[in-house]
């Protein structure tokens, strides 16, 4: 069943329980390949709390329907937020751009090269945790699935200390955008079909001035691939402590902490040094699986790349 909603009121009003659906870019592949069956889908997209792109003296707001295009293009998010205007301008493609929206981008199902295929190919294998059994087959002493989560935008709100407001049991309520994430990627783990929450706006603070931050993708086709890994990084001058972040290396982007307070304590005259520590970092916190583009020694070479964001940012 279809219904579609014109306001968060009418969506509390009715009680609708559901799986919520915008760009769809997300969900409907996934419905095509039967692994989301959802016995309502709620059209979320004509609720005006969930447009529009608007600056104050704090902090800058963005509906969870506002397209990644709109993201990208946006001068406010262009001017305070390169970072994250950069990772929707190199998620997927024009097309998928075009349509998608940061809501679907964030709130996206995880993925594994064993649960995204059709019937008859999963028809083979047990069933994995997200499938609703009670193996990972990535990694089969596992306790819970490893499945990557891929999202490039959720990097860059995690490196700007977002915060997402979140319905939930009819009542809003505003969370880090980090909190929001981790909820979301745990409970993607398993089989479910119903969205408990509807992500509504995030709001992200406006950085200091002369801070300069940045993103960096690196995938095998351009954007139309979902990225190998993918880097954001900010430097403040003290302004606020630096940071690092790393995504598409596990279930949720990866803060590189001891890699982003070298960054403050001793700013690297050799970016090769501090570019060795990162990727040190990244592959004790990050979950390395096998996927469907390259071998994971691929993978893990691809971690370098963080310098480049660094050598961009100091030159």
């Amino acid at each position: 069943m279809y219904t579609r909603v014109k306001s968060l009121a009418e969506l509390e009003d009715k009680k609708l329980n559901g799986r919520f659906i915008a760009g769809g870019t997300d969900l409907v592949p996934l419905m095509k390949l039967g692994l989301k069956e959802p016995r309502l889908l709620i059209d979320v997209t004509k609720l005006p709390e969930l447009h529009g792109i608007s600056l104050s003296d704090k902090e800058i707001s963005i509906g969870a329907a506002a397209t990644l295009t709109e993201i990208a293009e946006n001068a406010d998010v262009l001017r305070y937020l390169p970072a994250l205007a950069q990772s929707a301008e190199k998620t997927a493609s024009l097309q998928i751009r075009n349509v998608g929206t940061i809501g679907g981008n964030v709130m996206q199902d995880r993925r594994c090269i064993f649960f995204n295929q059709s019937p008859s190919w999963r028809s083979s294998m047990e069933k994995c945790f997200k499938a609703g059994g009670g193996v990972c087959l990535q990694i089969r002493n596992s306790a819970v699935c490893r499945a990557i989560y891929y999202s490039d935008t959720a990097t860059a709100l995690v490196l700007y200390e977002a915060e997402a407001e979140i319905l939930r049991d009819g009542r809003l309520e505003r969370i880090p955008a980090a909190k929001l994430i981790a909820e979301h990627s745990a409970e993607n783990g398993l089989r479910s079909e119903e969205s408990a929450l509807l992500l509504v706006r995030l709001y992200i603070p406006l950085p200091p001035v002369g801070e300069k931050s940045g993103f960096l993708k690196y995938n095998v086709r351009s954007s139309i691939d979902f990225p190998l890994v993918n880097f954001a990084l900010r430097l403040s001058d003290g302004a606020r402590p630096a940071m690092a972040v790393a995504g598409a290396v596990g279930p949720v982007p990866l803060v590189l902490e001891k890699s982003s307070r070298l960054l403050d304590e001793n700013a690297p005259a050799d970016g090769a040094e501090w570019t060795e520590e990162a990727v040190k970092e990244i592959k004790a916190g990050g979950g390395l699986i096998r996927e469907s583009v390259v071998p994971p020694k691929v993978k893990m070479m691809s971690y370098k790349l963080i310098g480049e964001l660094l050598k961009k940012l100091t030159h």
